[in-house]
């Protein structure tokens, strides 16, 4: 009886710890350094056929989150760190206070971050 119940325990303590765990969020990178890519319009389309929730870009080309709004997508635009240490007063300026007219007044795009990448 007390070997079962010593076994029955962990797996108890188990199960219960597996149901409070939640998953991060998982997305994609959209990386516009190549030839040939398709038109941000066209990459909009195919993310949303694949069912994903979240897309990060390294840069603010309006095109691209034109693209995005209104999609249930939600666009993490980033910044490249070497970037934000060449330019003291970007990096500073970066993420504070509301985004541009023409990024606010789209609808379905997320809300501004900021981030970092190595």
């Amino acid at each position: 009886m007390a070997g079962r119940l010593m076994l029955a325990l962990p797996i108890l303590l188990f199960l219960l710890l597996v149901g409070q765990c939640h998953g991060g969020k998982i997305g994609v990178y959209y990386g516009r350094n190549a030839d040939d890519l398709p038109a941000p319009d066209k990459v909009a389309q195919l993310i949303q056929q694949q069912s994903i929730k979240y897309v990060r870009i390294y840069d603010s080309n309006i095109d691209v989150i034109k693209a995005f709004a209104n999609t249930g997508v939600e666009l993490m635009v980033g910044v490249l760190s070497r970037t934000a240490i060449a330019k003291t007063a970007y990096a500073s300026s970066w993420g504070h206070g509301p985004p541009p007219p023409s990024v606010a007044d789209l609808g379905g795009v997320g809300a501004p971050r900021t981030t970092e990448r190595r």
